[in-house]
């Protein structure tokens, strides 16, 4: 008599197992409207961090994803279509904080922030907000190598939010 217990061979063990990882993944939010700098560093990202990268193009499509889950962490561009990479999060705090169904984890702490970015740090500003804090400023102006060294060292500063 045959079993009804499904069997799983030794490829869909792992395929399984992976899938409850990535579930545990810490989730981070890049915002890049560069898309062909998006498309080389998201799977980059993926590697460096061992995390979940969820991409937006505008400010406007990071308040959706905003709206939809919580991140552990923000990997921001700061030059952005309307608006700096604050200003986009200054907006998606205005919304968060009048949005009576934002996910609970939104108020447990403040998401950490990396500005990823061509321009200098000169001209970027910090952010200590009710839901984000700048952790740090990766240039783009450095070869891959350096910014994903370095972009590696601050995503793994992440666990500790406050």
């Amino acid at each position: 008599m045959m079993s009804s217990t499904p069997s799983f061979g030794p490829s869909q063990s792992i395929y399984k197992l992976r899938s409850l990882q990535l579930n545990k993944a810490k989730r981070v939010l890049f915002i890049e409207d560069d898309e062909d700098f998006g498309d080389l560093m998201q799977p980059c990202i993926e590697q460096i961090l061992q995390c979940q990268v969820t991409r937006a193009t505008d400010p406007y499509e990071a308040i959706n994803h905003f709206m939809d889950g919580y991140f552990d962490l923000i990997i921001l561009d700061w030059n952005l279509p309307d608006m700096n990479g604050i200003e986009a999060l200054k907006r998606a705090e205005a919304v968060l904080s009048t949005e009576p169904e934002i996910p609970l984890k939104w108020e447990q702490g403040k998401v950490p922030v990396i500005v990823l970015s061509g321009i200098d740090r000169s001209k970027t500003k910090e952010l200590d907000s009710v839901y984000f804090r700048t952790l740090g400023f990766v240039s783009k102006k450095q070869g891959l190598k350096e910014m994903l060294e370095e972009l590696k060292a601050k995503g793994n500063q992440t666990s500790g939010r406050r």
